[in-house]
């Protein structure tokens, strides 16, 4: 027969191999919301002392912390730099100037400009039917108040093309 009361006041933690793999989640936990965050760069040392704060064995803490920082930052997008002991944010576009050609190609991918894919094809036909739409009913008579937010949709439209492989108007503004 099964002792109730003794089964509520045993202590339930789990021992040696078990514990250190409930560990390795909240290490992990803890991680995903390091790389989550979106920094440009993570050190491998601030990983370390996520490991601290849940595992007690120093060693045991720096081991669970790096072979879960490295499945984590994969997962996030990041690359380890092993000179500089740091994950590095990969395919970082948010430095780029959307009007510099270089980093419009910087964005292109090769299915990005397979015109073959109907869904490509219909992007671009978008992106001409906006600047055409502008030019028809909008012209050059734009109150200053909404020139900016125009010259802005054109930009888009024009980087849009040019992520496709397209050549963007002539007429689009350097915003």
């Amino acid at each position: 027969m099964i002792n109730l009361k003794q089964l509520l006041t045993e202590s339930a933690e789990p021992k040696g191999k078990t514990l250190l793999m409930e560990s390795a989640d909240y290490v992990r936990s803890g991680l995903e919301k390091v790389f989550s965050a979106g920094d440009k760069e993570v050190s491998v040392r601030r990983c370390e002392n996520v490991g601290l704060g849940y595992i007690k064995s120093i060693s045991e803490a720096i081991k669970v912390a790096k072979s879960e920082a490295q499945k984590v930052a994969k997962q996030y997008g990041y690359r380890l730099d092993e000179d500089q002991a740091k994950f590095v944010k990969e395919n970082d576009f948010s430095q780029l100037d959307a009007q510099a050609p270089e980093s419009a190609l910087a964005k292109v991918t090769p299915d990005e400009t397979d015109m073959s894919n109907p869904a490509e094809r219909t992007e671009v036909q978008i992106a001409q039917e906006i600047l055409k739409v502008i030019e028809q009913h909008l012209g050059e008579d734009l109150h200053p108040y909404h020139e900016e937010g125009v010259n802005k949709i054109k930009a888009l439209a024009n980087e849009l093309l040019t992520m496709h492989g397209q050549s963007p108007t002539p007429s689009a503004p350097q915003v």
